[in-house]
């Protein structure tokens, strides 16, 4: 396919860099899924992964993960494996921060200085990260949506992992009693 050349401005650029961190993406792969488009035929026989699978889903039924019940603790279980089986991640999600404040940094000082407030910090078990757990479980889904598909991973199985993440019923920012 022909390609032709652009020009944005550097907070466009940055805005496709940290969409485009990963294994093997590039900035055309962002716009084709920002504008929900096709990936080209050419590059999706090139650079589709192996059969990722089954080791996630092992992981997702061992005992380790299993007997975690809180969000934010299989949350950073989670990353914690997906760190361990793609050390590519690390460097494409250190100070990662998808808007404002930084979610995963080698650097637990990085994170504090971008949040601007209160909010918790806590290691990624055995894998020298931290990672800013101070997220509504809807907003945990979201980023370990994100890395997943940084990995490689597809929708099926995203939505598998996703179902796995315990809900803690609490809705913020709604009135509790609408009623009075």
């Amino acid at each position: 396919m022909k390609m032709i050349e652009i020009e944005v401005d550097e907070d466009v650029y940055a805005a496709i860099e940290r969409n485009a961190v990963g294994l093997n993406k590039k900035a055309n792969d962002v716009l084709r899924k920002l504008f929900n488009l096709a990936p080209d035929a050419r590059e999706a026989i090139t650079s589709k992964p192996p059969a990722i699978g089954k080791p996630l889903d092992s992981f997702l039924q061992s005992n380790e993960y299993l007997r975690i019940s809180t969000a934010d603790e299989k949350y950073l279980c989670l990353v914690g494996w997906l760190f361990k089986n793609y050390p590519k991640l690390k460097e494409g999600l250190d100070n990662y921060s998808p808007r404002t404040r930084i979610l995963f940094s080698k650097s637990r000082k990085a994170i504090e200085d971008s949040a601007g407030g209160s909010i918790v910090i806590k290691p990624i078990p055995e894998v020298g990260f931290f990672a800013m757990v101070t997220l509504s479980n809807p907003d945990k889904r979201k980023v370990i949506s994100k890395v997943l598909e940084m990995a490689g991973y597809d929708d099926l199985q995203i939505q598998r992992v996703l179902n796995t993440l315990p809900d803690s019923g609490v809705q913020r920012g709604k009135k509790l009693f609408d009623r009075f």
